[in-house]
Protein backbone atom coordinates (compact mmCIF):
# COMPACT_ATOMS: atom_id res chain seq x y z
CA UNK A 1 0.00 0.00 0.00
CA UNK A 2 1.48 3.33 -1.12
CA UNK A 3 0.84 7.00 -0.36
CA UNK A 4 2.26 9.84 -2.46
CA UNK A 5 2.61 13.54 -1.65
CA UNK A 6 4.13 16.52 -3.47
CA UNK A 7 5.72 18.91 -0.98
CA UNK A 8 4.07 22.33 -0.83
CA UNK A 9 6.25 25.45 -0.71
CA UNK A 10 5.09 26.21 2.84
CA UNK A 11 6.88 23.04 4.00
CA UNK A 12 10.20 23.91 2.37
CA UNK A 13 12.95 23.01 4.86
CA UNK A 14 10.73 20.83 7.04
CA UNK A 15 11.56 17.20 7.83
CA UNK A 16 9.93 14.36 5.94
CA UNK A 17 8.41 13.16 9.22
CA UNK A 18 6.72 16.54 9.67
CA UNK A 19 4.99 15.96 6.31
CA UNK A 20 4.07 12.38 7.22
CA UNK A 21 2.38 13.49 10.43
CA UNK A 22 0.81 16.79 9.42
CA UNK A 23 -0.21 16.19 5.80
CA UNK A 24 -0.66 12.43 5.57
CA UNK A 25 -2.01 12.06 9.11
CA UNK A 26 0.37 9.28 10.13
CA UNK A 27 0.84 8.59 13.83
CA UNK A 28 4.25 8.50 15.49
CA UNK A 29 3.86 4.73 15.81
CA UNK A 30 3.33 4.29 12.07
CA UNK A 31 6.14 6.74 11.25
CA UNK A 32 8.50 4.61 13.33
CA UNK A 33 7.40 1.50 11.41
CA UNK A 34 8.07 3.28 8.11
CA UNK A 35 11.56 4.14 9.32
CA UNK A 36 12.18 0.57 10.47
CA UNK A 37 10.98 -0.91 7.17
CA UNK A 38 12.78 1.68 4.99
CA UNK A 39 9.42 2.57 3.53
CA UNK A 40 10.08 6.21 2.57
CA UNK A 41 11.37 7.57 -0.74
CA UNK A 42 12.13 11.14 -1.80
CA UNK A 43 12.16 11.64 -5.56
CA UNK A 44 12.42 7.82 -6.06
CA UNK A 45 15.42 7.51 -3.69
CA UNK A 46 15.25 6.03 -0.19
CA UNK A 47 15.52 8.62 2.54
CA UNK A 48 15.25 9.01 6.30
CA UNK A 49 12.29 10.42 8.17
CA UNK A 50 14.63 13.14 9.47
CA UNK A 51 15.75 14.33 6.02
CA UNK A 52 14.82 17.88 5.06
CA UNK A 53 12.52 18.30 2.07
CA UNK A 54 12.13 21.03 -0.54
CA UNK A 55 9.12 22.39 -2.37
CA UNK A 56 8.22 20.13 -5.28
CA UNK A 57 9.78 16.99 -3.80
CA UNK A 58 7.73 13.83 -4.28
CA UNK A 59 7.47 11.67 -1.17
CA UNK A 60 6.39 8.05 -1.59
CA UNK A 61 5.42 6.08 1.48
CA UNK A 62 5.08 2.31 1.54
CA UNK A 63 2.85 1.08 4.36
CA UNK A 64 3.57 -2.49 5.43
CA UNK A 65 1.44 -4.15 8.07
CA UNK A 66 1.70 -7.81 9.11
CA UNK A 67 -1.47 -9.85 8.55
CA UNK A 68 -3.02 -6.98 6.59
CA UNK A 69 -6.29 -7.66 4.76
CA UNK A 70 -5.77 -6.44 1.17
CA UNK A 71 -9.00 -7.72 -0.40
CA UNK A 72 -12.58 -8.14 0.73
CA UNK A 73 -13.41 -9.84 4.03
CA UNK A 74 -14.20 -13.56 3.93
CA UNK A 75 -17.35 -13.09 6.07
CA UNK A 76 -18.10 -16.82 6.58
CA UNK A 77 -21.19 -16.12 8.72
CA UNK A 78 -22.87 -13.89 6.16
CA UNK A 79 -23.08 -10.72 8.27
CA UNK A 80 -24.59 -7.87 6.25
CA UNK A 81 -21.88 -5.69 4.68
CA UNK A 82 -23.09 -2.11 4.16
CA UNK A 83 -19.85 -0.68 2.72
CA UNK A 84 -16.39 -2.01 1.85
CA UNK A 85 -13.28 -0.69 0.13
CA UNK A 86 -9.54 -1.25 0.51
CA UNK A 87 -9.49 0.72 3.77
CA UNK A 88 -12.69 -0.10 5.66
CA UNK A 89 -15.53 -2.55 5.99
CA UNK A 90 -18.76 -1.35 7.61
CA UNK A 91 -21.25 -3.99 8.71
CA UNK A 92 -24.64 -4.31 10.37
CA UNK A 93 -23.64 -6.00 13.63
CA UNK A 94 -26.11 -8.55 14.98
CA UNK A 95 -27.21 -8.22 18.60
CA UNK A 96 -25.66 -10.39 21.33
CA UNK A 97 -22.32 -10.41 19.48
CA UNK A 98 -19.52 -8.38 21.10
CA UNK A 99 -17.48 -6.03 18.93
CA UNK A 100 -14.29 -7.43 20.51
CA UNK A 101 -13.68 -10.90 21.96
CA UNK A 102 -14.26 -10.63 25.71
CA UNK A 103 -11.61 -13.17 26.71
CA UNK A 104 -9.00 -15.43 25.12
CA UNK A 105 -10.66 -17.88 22.75
CA UNK A 106 -13.91 -15.91 22.59
CA UNK A 107 -15.42 -14.75 19.30
CA UNK A 108 -16.21 -11.14 18.47
CA UNK A 109 -17.24 -9.25 15.37
CA UNK A 110 -13.61 -8.37 14.65
CA UNK A 111 -12.59 -12.05 14.59
CA UNK A 112 -15.48 -13.74 12.78
CA UNK A 113 -15.49 -11.38 9.77
CA UNK A 114 -11.99 -12.33 8.65
CA UNK A 115 -8.97 -14.41 9.57
CA UNK A 116 -6.94 -11.21 9.13
CA UNK A 117 -6.77 -8.63 11.88
CA UNK A 118 -9.41 -5.90 11.79
CA UNK A 119 -9.42 -2.71 13.85
CA UNK A 120 -12.80 -1.53 15.19
CA UNK A 121 -13.23 2.23 14.81
CA UNK A 122 -16.43 2.40 16.86
CA UNK A 123 -17.93 0.03 19.40
CA UNK A 124 -21.44 -1.08 20.21
CA UNK A 125 -22.62 -2.78 23.39
CA UNK A 126 -23.09 -6.50 22.92
CA UNK A 127 -26.88 -6.12 23.06
CA UNK A 128 -26.95 -3.27 20.53
CA UNK A 129 -27.25 -3.96 16.82
CA UNK A 130 -26.30 -1.77 13.88
CA UNK A 131 -23.42 -0.10 12.06
CA UNK A 132 -19.83 -0.81 13.08
CA UNK A 133 -16.75 0.47 11.22
CA UNK A 134 -13.76 -1.87 10.90
CA UNK A 135 -10.44 -0.53 9.62
CA UNK A 136 -8.25 -2.91 7.64
CA UNK A 137 -4.93 -1.56 8.91
CA UNK A 138 -3.58 0.76 11.64
CA UNK A 139 -3.26 3.71 9.23
CA UNK A 140 -6.94 3.53 8.31
CA UNK A 141 -7.79 3.22 12.01
CA UNK A 142 -5.76 6.33 12.87
CA UNK A 143 -7.42 8.32 10.10
CA UNK A 144 -11.00 7.37 11.02
CA UNK A 145 -10.33 8.18 14.68
CA UNK A 146 -9.76 11.82 13.67
CA UNK A 147 -12.88 12.01 11.49
CA UNK A 148 -16.12 13.62 12.73
CA UNK A 149 -18.92 11.05 12.39
CA UNK A 150 -22.63 11.72 12.88
CA UNK A 151 -24.29 8.70 14.51
CA UNK A 152 -28.06 8.23 14.74
CA UNK A 153 -29.60 5.46 16.84
CA UNK A 154 -33.16 4.13 16.96
CA UNK A 155 -34.55 3.12 20.34
CA UNK A 156 -37.85 2.20 21.93
CA UNK A 157 -38.42 3.28 25.51
CA UNK A 158 -41.03 3.01 28.23
CA UNK A 159 -43.03 6.18 28.99
CA UNK A 160 -42.92 9.52 27.18
CA UNK A 161 -40.25 12.22 27.16
CA UNK A 162 -41.53 15.65 28.29
CA UNK A 163 -40.70 17.26 24.90
CA UNK A 164 -40.91 15.78 21.39
CA UNK A 165 -37.41 17.03 20.53
CA UNK A 166 -34.50 18.37 22.49
CA UNK A 167 -31.17 17.57 24.06
CA UNK A 168 -30.39 15.63 27.22
CA UNK A 169 -27.43 17.30 28.92
CA UNK A 170 -26.36 15.31 31.97
CA UNK A 171 -22.79 14.29 32.91
CA UNK A 172 -22.09 10.57 33.14
CA UNK A 173 -19.71 8.82 35.53
CA UNK A 174 -19.11 5.35 36.92
CA UNK A 175 -21.27 3.68 39.51
CA UNK A 176 -19.42 3.06 42.75
CA UNK A 177 -17.45 -0.19 43.04
CA UNK A 178 -17.91 -1.22 39.40
CA UNK A 179 -16.12 -0.76 36.08
CA UNK A 180 -19.21 -1.57 33.99
CA UNK A 181 -22.23 0.40 35.17
CA UNK A 182 -22.66 4.14 34.63
CA UNK A 183 -24.90 6.79 36.14
CA UNK A 184 -25.69 10.48 35.80
CA UNK A 185 -23.36 12.25 38.20
CA UNK A 186 -22.25 15.86 38.57
CA UNK A 187 -18.70 14.50 38.97
CA UNK A 188 -18.98 12.68 35.63
CA UNK A 189 -17.89 13.68 32.13
CA UNK A 190 -19.89 15.99 29.89
CA UNK A 191 -22.56 14.04 27.95
CA UNK A 192 -24.98 15.43 25.35
CA UNK A 193 -27.69 13.43 23.56
CA UNK A 194 -29.97 15.02 20.96
CA UNK A 195 -33.30 13.32 20.29
CA UNK A 196 -36.49 13.34 18.24
CA UNK A 197 -39.57 11.40 19.35
CA UNK A 198 -40.73 9.66 16.18
CA UNK A 199 -43.90 8.03 17.51
CA UNK A 200 -45.76 7.18 20.73
CA UNK A 201 -48.26 4.47 21.66
CA UNK A 202 -50.65 5.44 24.46
CA UNK A 203 -51.93 1.97 25.37
CA UNK A 204 -48.52 0.39 25.91
CA UNK A 205 -46.96 3.69 27.04
CA UNK A 206 -43.91 3.35 24.79
CA UNK A 207 -42.00 5.71 22.49
CA UNK A 208 -39.90 5.24 19.35
CA UNK A 209 -37.03 7.73 19.53
CA UNK A 210 -34.11 8.74 17.28
CA UNK A 211 -30.92 9.81 19.08
CA UNK A 212 -27.87 11.70 17.84
CA UNK A 213 -24.81 11.46 20.07
CA UNK A 214 -22.76 14.61 20.53
CA UNK A 215 -20.43 12.83 22.95
CA UNK A 216 -19.62 9.15 23.17
CA UNK A 217 -19.80 8.05 26.81
CA UNK A 218 -20.19 4.41 27.77
CA UNK A 219 -23.89 3.40 27.73
CA UNK A 220 -24.77 7.05 27.06
CA UNK A 221 -28.22 6.61 25.50
CA UNK A 222 -29.22 3.93 28.00
CA UNK A 223 -28.11 5.99 31.00
CA UNK A 224 -29.74 9.18 29.73
CA UNK A 225 -33.02 7.36 29.04
CA UNK A 226 -33.04 5.97 32.56
CA UNK A 227 -32.26 9.44 33.92
CA UNK A 228 -35.27 10.85 32.04
CA UNK A 229 -37.57 8.14 33.44
CA UNK A 230 -37.83 6.43 30.04
CA UNK A 231 -35.70 3.27 30.28
CA UNK A 232 -35.16 1.31 27.08
CA UNK A 233 -37.38 -1.71 26.56
CA UNK A 234 -35.46 -4.90 27.27
CA UNK A 235 -32.52 -3.17 28.96
CA UNK A 236 -31.15 -5.44 31.68
CA UNK A 237 -28.68 -2.87 33.07
CA UNK A 238 -30.71 0.34 33.15
CA UNK A 239 -34.22 -0.96 32.50
CA UNK A 240 -37.62 -0.71 34.16
CA UNK A 241 -36.71 -2.69 37.27
CA UNK A 242 -33.50 -0.75 37.87
CA UNK A 243 -35.24 2.59 37.28
CA UNK A 244 -38.45 2.25 39.29
CA UNK A 245 -38.08 -0.65 41.72
CA UNK A 246 -35.32 -2.78 43.07
CA UNK A 247 -35.03 -5.96 41.03
CA UNK A 248 -35.24 -8.01 44.23
CA UNK A 249 -38.54 -6.38 45.25
CA UNK A 250 -40.19 -7.29 41.96
CA UNK A 251 -38.83 -10.81 41.73
CA UNK A 252 -39.71 -11.66 45.31
CA UNK A 253 -43.30 -10.50 44.95
CA UNK A 254 -45.04 -13.85 44.71
CA UNK A 255 -48.19 -12.79 42.88
CA UNK A 256 -46.42 -10.66 40.30
CA UNK A 257 -43.84 -13.36 39.70
CA UNK A 258 -46.59 -15.95 39.24
CA UNK A 259 -48.43 -13.85 36.69
CA UNK A 260 -45.27 -13.20 34.71
CA UNK A 261 -44.33 -16.86 34.80
CA UNK A 262 -47.72 -18.14 33.64
CA UNK A 263 -48.06 -15.38 31.02
CA UNK A 264 -51.34 -13.95 32.32
CA UNK A 265 -52.31 -10.76 30.51
CA UNK A 266 -53.86 -8.76 33.36
CA UNK A 267 -52.69 -7.69 36.78
CA UNK A 268 -54.89 -5.54 38.97
CA UNK A 269 -52.78 -4.74 42.04
CA UNK A 270 -52.62 -0.92 41.66
CA UNK A 271 -49.16 -0.70 43.16
CA UNK A 272 -47.64 -3.16 40.70
CA UNK A 273 -49.93 -3.07 37.65
CA UNK A 274 -47.68 -0.66 35.73
CA UNK A 275 -44.63 -2.75 36.62
CA UNK A 276 -46.38 -5.81 35.27
CA UNK A 277 -47.22 -4.16 31.95
CA UNK A 278 -43.67 -2.84 31.53
CA UNK A 279 -42.02 -6.14 32.44
CA UNK A 280 -44.39 -8.01 30.15
CA UNK A 281 -43.09 -5.91 27.26
CA UNK A 282 -39.49 -6.51 28.33
CA UNK A 283 -40.05 -10.26 28.11
CA UNK A 284 -40.58 -9.90 24.35
CA UNK A 285 -36.90 -8.99 23.83
CA UNK A 286 -33.65 -10.66 24.88
CA UNK A 287 -31.79 -7.36 24.77
CA UNK A 288 -32.34 -3.60 24.77
CA UNK A 289 -34.23 -2.02 21.86
CA UNK A 290 -31.29 0.00 20.53
CA UNK A 291 -29.99 0.05 16.96
CA UNK A 292 -27.15 2.06 15.36
CA UNK A 293 -29.13 3.15 12.31
CA UNK A 294 -27.20 5.86 10.42
CA UNK A 295 -23.55 6.86 9.99
CA UNK A 296 -22.82 10.10 8.13
CA UNK A 297 -19.22 11.17 7.47
CA UNK A 298 -16.58 11.91 4.85
CA UNK A 299 -14.22 9.05 4.06
CA UNK A 300 -10.97 10.16 5.73
CA UNK A 301 -8.75 8.89 2.90
CA UNK A 302 -10.74 9.20 -0.34
CA UNK A 303 -12.92 12.14 0.73
CA UNK A 304 -16.10 10.36 -0.41
CA UNK A 305 -19.26 11.51 1.39
CA UNK A 306 -20.86 8.47 3.02
CA UNK A 307 -24.43 8.27 4.31
CA UNK A 308 -25.02 4.70 5.45
CA UNK A 309 -28.06 2.99 6.93
CA UNK A 310 -28.49 -0.40 8.59
CA UNK A 311 -31.89 -2.01 8.38
CA UNK A 312 -33.56 -2.75 11.69
CA UNK A 313 -32.69 -6.12 13.21
CA UNK A 314 -35.36 -8.82 12.87
CA UNK A 315 -36.15 -9.06 16.58
CA UNK A 316 -36.65 -5.29 16.86
CA UNK A 317 -38.72 -5.15 13.69
CA UNK A 318 -40.96 -7.97 14.94
CA UNK A 319 -41.42 -6.23 18.28
CA UNK A 320 -42.29 -2.95 16.58
CA UNK A 321 -44.88 -4.71 14.41
CA UNK A 322 -46.48 -6.25 17.51
CA UNK A 323 -46.80 -2.84 19.14
CA UNK A 324 -48.26 -1.36 15.96
CA UNK A 325 -50.81 -4.17 15.72
CA UNK A 326 -52.14 -3.32 19.20
CA UNK A 327 -52.92 0.32 18.43
CA UNK A 328 -52.25 3.14 15.99
CA UNK A 329 -49.23 5.25 16.79
CA UNK A 330 -49.13 9.01 17.26
CA UNK A 331 -46.47 10.18 14.77
CA UNK A 332 -44.44 13.27 15.70
CA UNK A 333 -41.37 13.27 13.43
CA UNK A 334 -40.99 11.42 10.13
CA UNK A 335 -37.59 12.72 8.99
CA UNK A 336 -34.83 11.26 11.11
CA UNK A 337 -32.22 13.04 8.97
CA UNK A 338 -33.22 16.33 10.60
CA UNK A 339 -30.85 15.35 13.39
CA UNK A 340 -27.92 15.48 10.96
CA UNK A 341 -28.41 19.23 10.61
CA UNK A 342 -27.22 19.69 14.19
CA UNK A 343 -23.68 21.03 14.11
CA UNK A 344 -21.28 19.45 16.57
CA UNK A 345 -17.99 21.12 17.38
CA UNK A 346 -15.03 18.68 17.33
CA UNK A 347 -13.88 19.98 20.73
CA UNK A 348 -17.18 18.88 22.32
CA UNK A 349 -16.62 15.24 21.30
CA UNK A 350 -13.27 15.09 23.08
CA UNK A 351 -14.23 16.73 26.38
Amino acid sequence: MYLKYEVDSKYDGKTAQFILKNELGLSTRICNKIKLNQGLKRNTLFCSNKDMVEAGDILEVELKFPDELTGNIENPYGIEVVFEDEWYVIVNKPALLPTHPRFYGDDGLSTILSEYKLYPANRLDMGTSGLVIMAKNPYAQDMISKTPIQKIYLAMAHNFLPEKSGVIAAPIGREENTIIFRKVSKEGKNALTHYRVLAEWEKNKVSLIAFLLETGRTHQIRVHCRYMGCPLIGDQFYGWEQTYRYTKEIRENGKLGYYLKTDHRDYHDPSLARDFEALKLNRELQRQFLHAYILDFNHPITGEALHLKAKLAEDLESFLIKVQECEEENIHYERIEELLQIKIEPSVRKN
